[in-house]
């Protein structure tokens, strides 16, 4: 995995370190993991239609932003979903969301699903599956239609082996679904009354052009989401990183009910959150990375200042796994804000290290902070007040790639370097 010390806001970037290009899908070793354009274009299509749960005919719609300017010819797309409880919410909620990924390089969608309507009733546990159910076969539509327009018009010149999708509470347990539930899992028979009751796996949110295209994802993020089971995640499924509060009070952590407060909380369905879910996929070897929040809740880890840190690695290393899923065979080192003297000043040898590995550091930087990291994101080591050059000792570590994360008053930079 390329490694990157960064923030994924509102950065400058450049490359110190760049291998072969991958032209036509854009691994540069720039885009996706900063924020190359400035400027994006935002048009708003039809991609389906479907009968909500209030018996009417809804017109489904979804916002493409794409950035301006941009010649690559295959793109990944990332398709995201709002939140809001399946009874509230829009697409709008995601924009700030898919201009930051359409500033990176993606085509980003937030697309329309169809809500519950509290004029039917409050909700029960079997109304809840369906509404669940109702909104993946909205994603999977909308998913089908980048496809179709792939092999047709070709007006978002995306790469269709490379659809992303992601969304927040509500919109990551409908992202889970969409990415995991398949017609080979162990569908419970009330599951699959739902999913009978909407047409099947696929459902019928597109017309006949649309459901011929497959619905099948690559990539999953969920803020706060939860898939119904573990049990529907199998070995050669998507990646996905999550971030989730322990104390979740309304998507649970690990396995518990789906709740809402309406001044009495309700319960409805058990479902297994991201504490359980990441297990099952390191077991399956399935990358992905999980940035658990203790004790924070269902809101306030995306805004309360004592979980900034937690919100930064989730972007961090989320950002890095990504472009690692997207650009394998690119070893770039993107950092941000480092002084061309320690661009100049800063050298590893001899690299491959099978013994000591030299870092070699003008001591005109003065006094620095050292970390090595592995693909993981998981730091190995520290050390402080270092001047001048040094060495590490990588005996103790396994064969592979690693990261050295350097830091002074007023630089940082970051090298890649292989013990064999």
């Amino acid at each position: 995995m390329k490694r990157l010390i960064l923030s994924v806001f509102s950065l400058t970037f450049f490359v110190f370190q760049l291998a072969a290009q991958d032209v036509a899908s854009g691994c540069d070793g720039i885009r996706y993991i900063s924020e190359p354009f400035t400027e994006v274009d935002k048009t708003t299509v039809l991609f389906g239609e479907n009968i909500n749960g209030t018996g009417q005919l809804q017109s489904l719609y979804m916002d493409v932003y794409q950035p301006v300017g941009d010649t690559v010819s295959q793109r990944p797309a990332f398709v995201w979903a709002y939140g809001g409880g399946f009874i509230g919410g829009s697409r709008a909620d995601m924009e700030e969301t898919c201009i930051e990924f359409a500033r990176r390089g993606f085509v980003t969608v937030a697309f329309d699903y169809r809500l519950y309507s509290i004029t039917q009733g409050f909700p029960d546990s079997t109304s809840t599956i369906d509404i669940i159910v109702k909104a993946m076969h909205d994603m999977k539509a909308a998913v089908r239609h980048l496809r179709q327009d792939a092999a047709t018009d070709n007006n978002y010149n995306i790469d269709p082996e490379r659809i992303l999708v992601g969304g927040v509470s509500a919109g990551g347990i409908t992202a889970m679904h969409a990415a995991y539930l398949d017609v080979d899992d162990d569908i419970p028979a009330h599951f699959q009354d739902a999913l009978d009751a909407n047409g099947g796996m696929e459902g019928t949110s597109g017309d006949a052009d649309n459901l011929s295209y497959s619905s099948e994802v690559q990539f999953v993020i969920s803020l706060s989401g939860a898939l119904y089971t573990r049990d529907w995640i199998d070995a050669d499924e998507a990646p996905m990183v999550t971030i989730h509060g322990t104390a979740d009070e309304i998507v649970p952590y690990e396995h518990d009910f789906l709740s809402i407060d309406f001044g009495v909380v309700y319960y409805f369905n058990s479902i297994d959150g991201s504490g359980v879910l990441h297990p099952v996929l390191d077991d399956l070897g399935i990358p992905n990375l999980h940035v658990p929040v203790p004790g924070g809740m269902h809101e306030n880890i995306y805004f309360d200042a004592e979980y900034e840190s937690y919100r930064e690695t989730f972007t961090v290393d989320g950002a890095l796994l990504l472009y690692d899923y997207l650009c394998p065979d690119v070893p770039i080192v993107v950092i941000n804000s480092v002084q061309e003297q320690a661009l100049e000043e800063v050298r590893l040898y001899p690299n491959p290290a099978a013994t000591a590995l030299n870092v070699q550091i003008s001591p005109g930087l003065g006094n620095y902070r050292a970390e090595v990291f592995d693909m993981l994101g998981r730091q190995l080591g520290t050390w402080n007040d270092l001047n001048g050059s040094w060495q590490i000792d990588p005996l103790n570590l396994v064969s592979g790639q690693y990261v050295l994360r350097l830091q002074g008053d007023g630089w940082q930079s970051s090298r890649v370097f292989v013990v064999r």
